[in-house]
């Protein structure tokens, strides 16, 4: 140890003394100073700029006698790199060829995606390149792998993998293993009876012939010394119900004693092929299970599951005999009592709940089936999108068939929402990928459940505008989708609320514009934009447009810009695109932009309004300490985005409705809705509250006469404000009726710039 440390010390030395030698010339060319600071010294250093790198012959100038360390081996990357006091003075430019780009470094470069690198050039990876079941891996020898279940053989192709009976597909899907419980041999696999003592010598039992395989190896080790049968008992409570299961065999190869696991699975097996014949073996495990209260009383839920009313009352008489007897408390007593008498009153609406488990639980498991199913498609998106769209059709046929034999359990309303979402996917890959939008609106209208019609027909409006430039069919479906969206429930939530609104008002100036041929031009409302940021993020997510824009935030890549400004028209490729619009440095490219995908022109005033109205609101408020800044702030950073919003909104005359003075403060949007109800001017009274709570009074204040409506506000006696949380306003307000005093309260929030009634 005193060796090391004198080292130590001497190598701190010696740098400190070089450190008053060594300080650093001016950078040479296309490079720069490197401002981290080298430990131990006042060393300064300098490094290349992004794009260049050292060159082959660099120099190192010296500051004292030594040798510069030689090039890598390969040669690549960077040049020699220098000894302590040497330094580096040649920096040359890294030449990118086409179709690649620079490492994180900026000393080296990397083909893009889809080419691969053949000397000093990147060759695109073709079709022709891959040969059937593989699909391209740019790092890999040739640019391509084979899928999951395929192997590449010596004439560069990929054959199938033929797997051995009880045997599975490796993790890595390019090769295989023996499932648990066997042991290779020669070109197969075979039952490993030496490990195999738990019987769990399948992964899953699928046949009949595995489950007569699994229940003779407990029957041949239930005498071992160790035997334990829980895993293989497990095993076979999770195989489907559909196949059959010997349960006599079963009994009968079980050895007499059981642990609590085995116990467990044993009594699940019972309970969920519902086996008569097991009814003995509950009662026989029944007093143990009463007697310890630490567990639940799962052996009597099993007793009930089988739907035997006498089995039933044996399990009543039996927990009356060991009450007498004092071997169970009194409280586990009156409980079991009191589920096996209310169940023996009424058994049919124990079988009633029980069918709906079993249905809920087949409904999960068949969905589980079709979704590994679907998984296993992926690989078909790129190397055949054709055959992919077809597949995957299947498979959304067959989970719509499910999701109509389970319609009258609850739980399917999800799954038809899950394929309506999963249809919008397909739909969007038909149309944007393959290019083939009459089979995108097939795809699109089987998608169509609920209130999901509203939505679906704007879509499809969309296609026959942009796509098929159809303005006459687009005008149907624009018209079909207000059908649809009066005969839906008014939303009393207040991001629904808003949401609708929105919706409904973008789809009337839609059919406007299609009609007259004019765009939009008028006030919009702070409630208005506002409905907008909520319109935006709902509608944005429900369609995953194809192409995804790549390059995530970092859109100063001029491929990833160029590839949104390639969008196809539409106005979701316009959804997907608005946080990234600041970033198009031009003005008038913005414009374009937005013209090519919004020609009516609604969504882009509203999209400048509430830009504007960010920008305004946070320069008012610049000396808080807001953490709400969001996106539409950051548009306005950016010189061309605040210049094509005022050029927007000047040529279009679009203006912004300031807001009313009457809600400028809780107190006289309250004094404001008193007014309004009094004198029976109930729009402006709803005007005072927000969306959602508009929708719940509206059906009320319209059913009341105007002398309902004079004594309801004659009833308030007294208001005041006795809270601030936050962004919300809390008020009391006191109502007398019959003679007596009452109080309630009611919640303000401010929506841009007018206080609204949030509840009350």
């Amino acid at each position: 140890m005193p060796g090391r440390m004198d080292m130590l010390r001497y190598l701190i030395l010696v740098l400190s003394m070089l450190s008053a030698d060594l300080k650093a010339t001016d950078a040479p060319a296309n490079a720069h100073r490197y401002e981290e600071p080298v430990r131990f010294t006042d060393l300064e250093i300098w490094q290349c700029d992004r794009g260049y790198a050292l060159s082959h012959d660099s120099r190192c100038v010296l500051p004292m006698p030594s040798e510069s360390r030689k090039l890598s081996a390969d040669g690549r990357l960077v040049g020699p790199r220098c000894n302590i006091g040497y330094r580096n003075m040649v920096c040359v430019k890294v030449i990118v060829p086409e179709n690649a780009h620079l490492d994180i470094g900026g000393t080296e470069w990397f083909c893009k995606r889809g080419f691969r690198r053949r000397d000093n050039r990147c060759e695109e990876i073709t079709v022709a390149d891959i040969p059937a079941n593989a699909k391209i891996n740019v790092d890999l020898a040739g640019g391509w792998k084979c899928n999951s279940g395929y192997f590449r053989n010596l004439q560069g192709g990929c054959d199938k993998m033929i797997i051995s009976e009880n045997g599975k597909l490796a993790y890595h899907g390019n090769g295989w293993a023996c499932n648990k419980g066997f042991k290779p041999r020669e070109n197969g696999c075979t039952i490993d009876i030496d490990h195999s003592l738990d019987c769990n010598i399948h992964r899953k039992i699928a046949t009949i012939a595995e489950t007569t395989e699994v229940i003779n190896c407990i029957a041949k080790n239930s005498t071992q010394p160790g035997f334990e049968p829980a895993s293989a008992l497990k095993l076979l409570a999770q195989q489907p119900d559909k196949i059959p299961l010997d349960f006599t065999a079963l009994k009968n190869a079980l050895p007499s004693y059981l642990s609590r696991p085995a116990k467990t699975y044993y009594i699940k097996i019972i309970s969920q092929r519902r086996e008569e014949e097991g009814i003995p073996v509950l009662l026989k495990f029944l007093p143990e299970d009463l007697k310890d209260v630490k567990y639940s009383l799962r052996i009597l839920e099993a007793v009930l599951d089988i739907e035997v009313p006498e089995a039933w009352e044996q399990a009543r008489k039996l927990t009356r005999t060991l009450y007498d007897k004092g071997e169970i408390t009194e409280k586990r007593y009156k409980y079991t009592i009191y589920t096996l008498d209310k169940h023996i009153k009424n058994p049919e609406v124990r079988y009633k709940d029980k069918r709906r488990q079993l249905a809920e639980k087949s409904l999960s498991k068949e969905s589980n089936e079709l979704d590994v199913e679907a998984r296993n498609l992926s690989d078909l998106k790129d190397s055949n999108p054709e055959q992919y769209v077809v597949r995957y059709g299947q498979y959304l046929a067959k989970l719509t068939e499910l999701a109509q034999k389970y319609s009258h359990v609850p739980a399917s309303n999800g799954l038809r929402s899950s394929i309506q979402r999963k249809y919008y996917r397909l739909a969007d890959f038909t149309r944007i990928r393959l290019e083939k939008p009459d089979q995108a609106i097939s795809l699109y209208q089987l998608s169509t459940i609920g209130e999901g019609d509203i939505f679906t027909h704007i879509i499809i409006a969309d296609i026959y505008y942009f796509d098929l430039n159809n303005p006459k069919k687009a005008l149907e479906h624009y018209q079909r989708s207000l059908i649809s969206a009066e005969k839906v429930k008014p939303k009393r939530n207040d991001v629904e609320a808003s949401f609708s609104k929105f919706n409904t008002s973008w789809v009337n100036h839609e059919i406007s514009f299609i009609e007259t041929g004019n765009t939009f031009k008028g006030i919009l409302t702070r409630e208005d934009i506002g409905a907008f940021t909520t319109f935006i993020y709902l509608s944005g997510g429900n369609t995953n447009f194809e192409p995804a824009l790549l390059g995530g935030s970092n859109m100063q890549d001029s491929e990833t810009i160029s590839r949104m400004l390639n969008l196809p028209p539409s106005h979701f490729s316009l959804f997907k695109a608005l946080n990234y619009l600041s970033l198009l440095d031009q003005e008038k490219t913005i414009l374009q932009f937005l013209n090519k995908h919004d020609p009516a022109g609604f969504l882009s005033a509203s999209l400048f309004s509430l830009a504007l109205f960010t920008e305004a609101k946070f320069s008012a408020s610049e000396s808080e300490d807001n953490q709400s800044e969001n996106q539409n702030k950051r548009h306005m950073q950016y010189p061309a985005f605040r210049q094509a919003a005022k050029t927007f909104l000047a040529s279009r005359n679009v203006s912004l409705k300031q807001p009313d003075k009457n809600k400028d403060s809780p107190e006289n949007t309250w004094n404001l809705l008193m007014r309004s109800l009094k004198s029976n001017d109930l729009e402006t009274a709803l005007s005072c509250l927000t969306p959602g709570l508009r929708n719940r009074w509206k059906p009320l204040w319209f059913q009341m006469t105007e002398e309902d409506l004079g004594l309801m506000v004659d009833s308030v006696k007294g208001f005041s404000l006795t809270a601030k949380i936050g962004e919300i306003r809390e008020a009391a307000v006191i109502i007398t009726s019959e003679g007596e005093n009452f109080g309630n309260f009611v919640y303000f929030v401010n929506v841009g710039g007018e206080w609204l009634i949030k509840e009350m």
